[in-house]
């Protein structure tokens, strides 16, 4: 019985051994097909300072791992002709052999990378050379797929005059720059005449009033505030924007460069200055400026705020502008102001502008000669990924960035999903550098408002962390943006008119494209005339109307409906 156990037991370690031994060689089999299973060669097109930053910052490797690829760089050099004349040589290559009936070229590129072509040379030789992706990124990305059903505007945004999606994208934005509309309030002049934030246009009002009658500034000197300060005559989404967007759900800036078409919150194009909230806002404005609470010369001279108000003593109550620190450039001046959230007015709703995301085209496209199109579609995609947009930007994860953990506080707020490992590095410096790679050319990425606001917040030298200081003020603008804006309920609006019309169009069409300009200043001027009182809106109002519709409106909107979001 005894000799029977110990058998039993001897048997089981047997099998035990035996089946340690087997799962060590699969897992050994597994390791070296990870390795040494065959790597698909790729040949990739690109400039020359591109292709030296990708090897240099590991980004190659980086791509080589993830896809099981060997990427074999082309160097198409770094001369902007050149470039496009390779391109198009590769074009004029591709359509013989296409008229002569012949195969692929199997020595072709299989795709182009950064070439910093223009808008125009892109048009002129996309169709010949470059794949039509618009009807494959809905079946063969995840991370495009995932933008652009996410936000329809960057599916707007990537197709060409043609209607048709041939790159890959590059897209970098700033959160807060993408909520315009911000408006900020000294706050101690607000404890200075014991008052709260306002929510609303009449309360908006009345502090105005106080602002104007009261020595809220403490200089002995009553009169000498501004309650207002804005400057109309520059193209600024702040300027008067935030007011006509209570009246009316209205995006018009009161600048020569004011939209007058939107989208509402179920996305559909309306006109934003002809319903009767329009006339209300400017009414509004016309009060303000009658009272003295906004000086009406901001209309018609260039307002430099942080310059007047530079000799030390506040002279503004209330300020509009995306960014407050960027008026002053001085944070502890900047600091006295508090935001503003978005005003109702005749006991309405709050609504937020969002500035539709800025989507270059041009970053990554992939040849119709290629014979390895998925994979190619998988490249581009890689670069649309978090980690992908990161090593784009910053080099290979573990140098400059690292994963973050649950103990770094981010920018939005949340746990941080990535963190410097050294220093933070200015993106924006980058991109508005001299000679930079990313001035020079267009890299694909996406800078997402996720990627953006999972950024960590830096600690002083006594490890705490301050949000209002230069270190961190980008941090403070994104939880001001997300708190104070971003939680209103959402309408999008779109503010550049010709960017929106860049689709199929017919002679009519191209007619509107080219007299659009015409109804927009028709619009400036009349509202600063109704504001002046050069004309009074109750007279004038309905021959308004009349004239906006009757350069063809119902037409402008028509355009924009049939050319937004289509695929194919």
């Amino acid at each position: 019985m005894k000799n029977t156990k110990e058998m039993k037991k001897n048997n089981n370690v047997i099998l035990i051994i035996v089946i340690l031994v087997v799962l060590a060689l699969i897992t050994g089999m597994l390791i070296f097909i990870i390795n040494y299973s065959p790597k698909s060669n790729i040949n990739v097109a690109s400039r020359t300072n591109v292709i030296n930053y990708f090897d240099e910052r590991g980004i190659t490797e980086y791509l080589n791992k993830s896809l099981k690829t060997n990427i074999n760089w082309v160097d198409y050099g770094n001369d902007n002709s050149s470039v496009y004349e390779r391109v198009k040589k590769d074009a004029e290559e591709a359509i013989k052999r296409e008229s002569e009936g012949r195969d692929k070229d199997p020595n072709a590129v299989d795709a182009y990378l950064a070439l910093g072509l223009t808008d125009e040379q892109m048009d002129q030789i996309a169709a010949d050379i470059f794949m039509d992706i618009t009807n494959l990124l809905l079946t063969e990305t995840v991370e495009l797929k995932y933008i652009v059903e996410s936000d329809k505007m960057v599916l707007n945004g990537l197709k060409n005059k043609s209607g048709k999606i041939y790159s890959f994208p590059s897209m970098f934005e700033t959160y807060a720059d993408r909520y315009p509309q911000k408006v900020w309030i000294n706050s101690e002049w607000l404890s200075n005449i014991g008052a709260t934030v306002p929510t609303t246009t009449d309360e908006f009002y009345n502090i105005l009033k106080q602002f104007k009658e009261q020595d809220v500034n403490l200089d002995e000197d009553a009169g000498n505030e501004i309650p207002l300060g804005v400057d109309c005559t520059r193209s600024s989404y702040s300027a008067l924007g935030f007011i006509m967007t209570a009246f009316s759900g209205s995006n018009y800036n009161m600048t020569a460069d004011g939209e007058f078409i939107a989208l509402d919150n179920e996305g559909n194009v309306i006109s934003t200055v002809t319903d009767e909230g329009f006339k209300e806002g400017i009414e509004y404005i016309k009060t303000l400026v009658d009272e003295g609470l906004l000086p009406e010369e901001v209309f018609t001279s260039p307002t430099d705020l942080g310059e007047k108000g530079a000799r030390g003593v506040d002279i503004y109550g209330v300020i509009a502008a995306t960014d407050i620190n960027a008026i002053f450039g001085n944070i502890e001046r900047a600091k006295k102001y508090v935001p503003v959230p978005p005003l109702k007015a005749n006991g309405g709703e709050q609504y937020t502008v969002i500035l539709p995301r800025q989507v270059r085209t041009g970053a990554y496209m992939i040849n119709k000669q290629t014979e390895n199109r998925q994979l190619m579609m998988k490249l581009g995609d890689a670069f649309m990924s978090i980690e992908g947009t990161l090593t784009v930007l910053l080099g290979e994860k573990g140098d400059i960035w690292t994963d973050a953990d649950a103990r770094d506080m981010a920018m939005g707020g949340r746990t941080a999903l990535w963190k410097y490992k050294t220093n933070r590095i200015s993106l924006n410096d980058k991109f508005i550098e001299e000679g930079s790679i990313f001035t020079e050319t267009i890299l694909p990425f996406w800078y997402s408002d996720e990627v953006q606001l999972s950024e960590q917040m830096l600690p002083d030298d006594q490890n705490e962390v301050e949000l209002q200081n230069n270190l961190n003020w980008q941090g403070y603008l994104n939880r001001v943006t997300r708190d104070v804006y971003g939680v209103q309920e959402e309408r999008q609006f779109v503010f550049k008119v010709q960017a929106l019309l860049n689709h199929p169009i017919n002679t009519e069409d191209q007619y509107l494209q080219e007299n659009i300009g015409q109804i927009s200043d028709y619009i400036f001027e009349e509202t600063q005339k109704f504001i002046s009182g050069e004309e009074d809106i109750e007279e004038k109002w309905e021959i308004f109307k009349s004239e906006v519709v009757n350069r063809r409106l119902e037409d402008i909107i028509r355009a924009y409906k049939n050319s937004l979001f289509k695929v194919g």
